[in-house]
């Protein structure tokens, strides 16, 4: 488990210097992993099932300087490794920073600024189709008080996806979020809307595709031609969550994605429908369930890199893709907490070229400061 330990032990010490601030909170968690299908492919093989060890730890800290300013940092990092190398190309280590500035300038207006970054290191050479780099970085103005607040940011992202340099893409983004209550009752009991829309122009390194074939003919592998110019992208995000909390919490998602690209195959719009529940069962054991459906469809027939279309480059354990989870936690001592988790994966619905099934059954120890 020496990767995973190194994970912790360099997040750790990255977040020394910040934790130098009060408040400050850090949590470090490890256990042991049983994943069904670890390479998530089903092919004429079958899926690989192997036992995984996990360890993670995370720090964050805010302070305060002159003139008003306020800055937050947040580190993270993190390790999956198969026991004793069963399947060596699934081990990789993430890294992540989350840094923002803001000043409040009045009653009604807020400034910010932020830069975030999150990688995939890969243990072996085969760790293709998870391992990359997101980065991006924005300023932004934070409009009305009272939790009611409207937030607009401009900025840029960059995304290196290590397997392959063709589907490197930078380009500036555009983002507005909306925060709003919507009911407050007795014991602090709530019910918030936040909704959001996302704009990216995204420019590719590699080449984008053109239809070699004569219109009407079947589509297959040489109507697939590399065109003459770069690949463009431009996506927009829509996302609304409506959240209760009380004696119980829960919450409801859809986001629309739609990606259109100058790429022949590469457009797609995409739906995602999430919803979660977290309440106290027995003895405080602490649930939370979480469902997510998603269906993606494509403009046109998409015969390469279906995987890399698919994932949304936000975490090495988001599948962005259909799943079901069940989550138990339960406190000990001051700074403890016992979790147990499972969760079934499958691929996007309305995408058969690349299905697969996948269940994870996860069982560690998590300590909060």
């Amino acid at each position: 488990m020496s990767g995973a330990a190194g994970a912790v032990g360099l997040a750790v010490a990255c977040a020394a210097g910040a934790v130098a601030a009060e408040p400050w909170h850090g949590a470090a968690e490890a256990g042991v992993e049983y994943d069904s299908n670890v390479r998530r492919v089903e092919d004429q093989l079958g899926p690989a099932p192997a036992p995984m060890l996990r360890a993670k730890a995370a720090v964050d800290a805010r302070g305060g300087s002159v003139r008003g300013l306020r800055w937050t940092v947040a580190l993270s990092g993190g390790s999956r490794a198969a026991v004793a190398g069963a399947i060596a190309s699934e081990n990789a280590v993430t890294g992540a920073l989350d840094t923002t500035v803001a000043r409040r300038t009045s009653a009604q207006l807020g400034l910010t600024a932020r830069a975030t970054h999150y990688e995939v290191f890969p243990l072996t050479a085969e760790l293709a189709a998870r391992a990359f780099a997101s980065s991006g970085a924005d300023v932004g103005a934070v409009l009305g008080d009272d939790g009611r607040t409207v937030t607009v940011a401009v900025g840029a992202r960059r995304l290196v996806y290590k397997p392959d340099p063709d589907f490197d893409w930078t380009g500036p983004a555009l983002g507005v979020a909306l925060a709003q209550p919507l009911w407050r009752g007795a014991d602090e009991r709530a019910l918030d809307l936040t909704a959001g829309y996302r704009l990216e122009r995204r420019g590719y390194r590699g080449l984008g595709y053109d239809n070699g074939c004569a219109p009407g003919v079947m589509l297959e592998v040489r109507c697939f031609v590399p065109g003459d110019r770069p690949r463009s992208d431009l996506v927009q995000i829509v996302s609304a969550t409506v959240g209760y909390t009380g004696t119980r919490a829960v919450s409801l998602g859809y986001e629309l994605t739609v990606d259109d690209s100058t790429s022949f195959g590469s457009s797609f719009v995409r739906h995602r429908l999430s919803a979660a529940v977290t309440a106290p069962v027995v003895a405080r054991v602490f649930a939370t369930a979480t469902v997510t459906g998603q269906l993606e469809r494509y403009a046109d027939p998409q015969l390469v890199a279906r995987d890399v279309a698919s994932q949304t480059f936000a975490s090495l354990d988001d599948e962005a893709r259909s799943s079901a989870a069940l989550r138990l936690g339960r406190g000990f001592g001051r700074r403890w907490q016992a979790e147990l988790r499972w969760s079934y994966h499958l691929s996007a619905l309305g995408d058969p070229a690349a299905a697969f099934h996948r269940q994870l059954v996860y069982l560690g120890v998590t300590w909060e400061r």
